[in-house]
């Protein structure tokens, strides 16, 4: 602690309602809504601060006074692009934490550039350069435009030096046995016009 997960904002509260149903100790929970939402004071050690995608940018300097341990982000194929203003927020968020947990059902949604981003924030020794990934893994062929490293290569080689240090890979046929019945949930969502909304 301080614990700061990143999440789709479909999620936040099921990451709210999961923490209370399964943490043996009541936690200090901070859900961070709105681009300019009220500050909310993280100064306590025991918070965990839920946040989703979309306002990571305009919340970091507050995200920063946090001083997290360790951030979870749900879904981080979200920062595939290395120029969107989210991924930075959440590459200079992350520059000092001693812990950084991705978790993602798709981690490479089209193309393995895209999981050079997610890569480097886990463990930047391990890919230090986007242009030298390029070139070994995305087939990076320099034609009149630039750079085109949109293909893929090397690939067998990517899955196993990613297996033998920093993915765990979970396919649901394996852990089918160890998944619950199927359950129905109605998920609470925030909502910003309610009158309109009412009123329609």
């Amino acid at each position: 602690r301080p614990a700061i997960i990143i999440c789709p904002t479909s999620v936040k509260f099921v990451w709210e309602r999961e923490i209370q149903e399964t943490m043996l100790v009541q936690q200090d929970l901070e859900i961070l809504s709105g681009r300019n939402g009220n500050k909310v004071p993280l100064s306590n050690k025991n918070n965990i601060v839920i946040i989703n995608y979309d306002i990571v940018n305009s919340r970091l300097p507050e995200l920063l006074t946090c001083k997290p341990k360790i951030v979870i982000l749900d879904e981080s194929h979200y920062i595939k692009d290395p120029s969107a203003q989210r991924t930075k927020a959440i590459q200079e968020l992350c520059a000092n934490i001693p812990h950084i947990i991705c978790l993602s059902g798709t981690p490479i949604t089209n193309r393995p550039i895209e999981f050079f981003p997610t890569l480097n924030l886990i463990n930047p020794y391990l890919f230090p350069n986007r242009f030298k990934f390029a070139l070994k893994y995305c087939d990076a062929r320099k034609n009149r435009f630039g750079w085109d490293m949109s293909g893929a290569s090397n690939l067998e080689e990517l899955n196993q030096i990613l297996v033998k240090t920093i993915m765990i890979r979970r396919k649901k046929e394996d852990v089918l046995t160890e998944l619950p019945p199927k359950t129905r949930t109605s998920i609470p969502l925030e909502i910003d016009n309610k009158r309109e909304y009412q009123e329609i």
